[in-house]
């Protein structure tokens, strides 16, 4: 079970397009309609927005990945936490440093 949006994009099956193997991320960013460049940002922030959620869930069922709405909501919440967590110890260095 995948727990965050970078390991759901880069755990994407890989597709082929006109008898080429794609990556995983360039099958993603296919199937969600999405430019590949948008897709490889999606995945280094490791943030999908919302109004991708119902691409993301159709193209899963299709390509058979187990992944729900309630799913993205527990990614986006955990997501936000890390980013608290991180700007918190971001704070604290700078405090310290002063």
């Amino acid at each position: 079970m995948v727990t965050t949006f970078a390991d759901l994009i880069g755990s994407w099956p890989r597709g082929s397009l006109k008898g080429r193997q794609l990556t995983s991320i360039a099958t993603f960013a296919k199937d969600v309609n999405v430019t590949y460049s948008h897709a490889q940002i999606m995945r280094y922030r490791n943030s999908i927005g919302p109004d991708y959620w119902a691409a993301v869930v159709r193209a899963a069922e299709r390509r058979k990945v187990s992944v729900t709405h309630e799913d993205l909501v527990r990614m986006r919440e955990q997501s936000k936490e890390d980013r608290a967590h991180t700007n918190d110890a971001r704070t604290a260095r700078c405090a310290n440093a002063a």
